[in-house]
């Protein structure tokens, strides 16, 4: 009786095959590695980078500040977003549905940042109390492409 062991020569083992590659083959992988390592760096070189670093201390101090004050800004700004979205349905109601009326309350008092950052606190961004953003008027980005017509027709009546 012939007994048949298993061992560790066998192809069907072993987990890595080698396959015989030309100079084309070898080639190929080689300049794809090479556009994946350009793509790679000018993404890398793209993103925005600090353009001033602001030691520990005066970040925590930001940080703190910004928390201290959203105890009072966040409580307010939660108040007039409350009395300005009733508001805005009264003065959308009586004006007949007319949905820009109720905009001109609701966008300013219930737009806006509901909460303050470190980077508000050391001037990087602007605090806004009062939203400032309509969205229904229309933007030009519609009128100088293709397919102006459809877009506009929302906004125009004949």
């Amino acid at each position: 009786m012939a007994f048949a062991i298993a061992t560790l020569s066998g192809s069907w083992q072993t987990r890595w095959t080698s396959y015989a590659m030309d100079g084309v083959a070898k080639e190929d992988i080689e300049m794809r590695k090479t556009i994946v390592s350009f793509a790679l760096a000018a993404s890398l070189a793209a993103l925005p980078s600090v353009v001033r670093a602001e030691p520990p201390g005066v970040e925590v101090g930001f940080s703190v500040l910004s928390a201290m004050s959203n105890l009072i800004y966040t409580p307010a700004k939660v108040v007039v977003a409350a009395v300005g979205f009733p508001l805005g349905a009264a003065a959308g109601f009586l004006n007949g549905g007319d949905t820009r009326a109720a905009y001109a309350f609701w966008v300013p008092m219930m737009g806006g940042k509901y909460f303050l950052t470190s980077d508000q606190m050391d001037g990087t961004s602007p605090v806004e109390f009062f939203g400032s953003d309509y969205a229904d008027r229309p933007s030009g980005y519609g009128r100088t492409h293709h397919g102006c017509a459809a877009y506009d027709a929302k906004y125009v009546t004949r």
